[in-house]
């Protein structure tokens, strides 16, 4: 089993004055072919984490090249392709593999392009062709977009904040790749934008997603407050309709009296996390 290794890693930050340039992956570090297996040495980090996986199942790493920008302005379009062009370059020259993990952040924007990780994983699966599977490492807070499921990709992110668990995040990813792989397992590729399907519905008047990350899975758990004089039962009944036709998963719902919930301005207040009971 071969499995080939990639880091592209940026956060952009757009109210940054300058560009970020290959110049500034490079002042980070750049690491191309065999030098990713030594390089990272025994730090915490998600390539470290993945090849420590592989070496575990018996697969081969092939390693690409792996590079990363700290938190910087927007990513300058040239410089991006050269990096990218590599990374083609190499993953061409290595032959057929039978699936990628890529460690990426899911903030990195480029001059032209917003969403630079679907193009990364788009670009990618041109040159290993379809049905290969590939997981990507990503940021606690990584964007996911709608442009970014595709088919026979993975997303894994951090759980932790601070960042203490990127090596355990790049171990999950390369180890849910050698189960893919084997057959054990198949990810669902979906995307789901909760705040859509909950602005839909004139009876929801706030709500509150719980998540519990005790067990080997996590869970949601939805608190939703209903607006006066509607029937919570039958709110309840659409939005577990509505979740389970947008995800083919069933979510708890939960519906509460009016004024029940509190009044959040942000939606990263709304996302909880579950009592550690």
């Amino acid at each position: 089993m071969r499995i080939a290794i990639a880091e592209f890693k940026q956060e952009t930050n757009t109210f940054v004055p300058f560009t970020t340039t290959l110049q500034t992956f490079e002042e980070q570090y750049l690491h191309r072919g065999d030098a990713l297996l030594t390089a990272f040495g025994k730090a915490r980090l998600e390539i470290p984490g993945a090849l420590d996986a592989l070496r575990e199942a018996g697969a081969t790493p092939v390693p690409i090249l792996a590079t990363m920008a700290m938190a910087s302005g927007t990513v300058e379009r040239k410089s991006f392709d050269i990096l990218m062009g590599e990374i083609e370059t190499r993953l061409k020259a290595a032959g057929k593999v039978d699936g990628v993990f890529l460690a990426l952040h899911g903030a990195m924007i480029i001059e032209d392009e917003p969403d630079a990780e679907a193009e990364i994983v788009r670009r990618v699966r041109a040159v290993v062709g379809p049905g290969i599977p590939i997981t990507v490492s990503l940021d606690l807070h990584g964007h996911i977009t709608a442009a970014m499921i595709q088919p026979d990709v993975a997303y894994i992110g951090y759980r932790e904040f601070p960042h203490i668990d990127m090596y355990e995040t790049g171990y999950r990813a390369a180890r849910l790749l050698v189960d893919w792989i084997n057959g054990k397992v198949r990810p669902p590729a979906t995307y789901l934008d909760a705040e859509e399907i909950l602005r839909r519905q004139p009876d929801v008047a706030e709500y509150r997603v719980q998540l519990d990350a005790r067990g080997a899975m996590h869970e949601l758990t939805l608190e939703v407050e209903a607006a006066p004089g509607c029937s919570q039962a039958a709110l309840q009944n659409t939005l577990q309709d509505s979740l389970h036709a947008a995800l083919n998963l069933r979510v708890p719902v939960s519906v509460l009296p009016p004024g029940s919930l509190p009044r959040f301005e942000m939606k990263a207040r709304r996302w909880v996390q579950a009592p550690q009971s």
